[in-house]
């Protein structure tokens, strides 16, 4: 696996096409009020095709904001990706 920055240019609409989202969780935490709280809540999260759509211009928008995507790579396939909200500048957000 190879995990590396990704560019705008790299974010087509096909970017996910294949890529599978399926989680399941029962519990999430939550920043308010200045503290972080647990929440328990039992959700699914299993992204269709315009949840996919729906990423990919949230990445080109972080992006064009100045943040930052990372991904993880199998070969050429994309399994993995992290996108930071921005700006983010080299050595930590600014």
């Amino acid at each position: 696996m190879v995990l590396r920055p990704m560019t705008a240019a790299e974010v087509g609409d096909d970017l996910l096409e294949g890529f599978e989202r399926h989680q399941v969780s029962d519990a999430y935490y939550r920043y308010e009020a200045g503290r972080l709280e647990l929440r328990r809540e039992v959700f699914i999260d299993d992204w269709n095709e315009e949840e996919k759509q729906q990423k990919i211009a949230r990445m080109r928008q972080c992006l064009e904001e100045g943040g930052a995507l990372s991904g993880a790579f199998l070969g050429n396939k994309l399994v993995g990706f992290a996108l930071m909200a921005g700006p983010v500048r080299q050595g930590g957000v600014a």
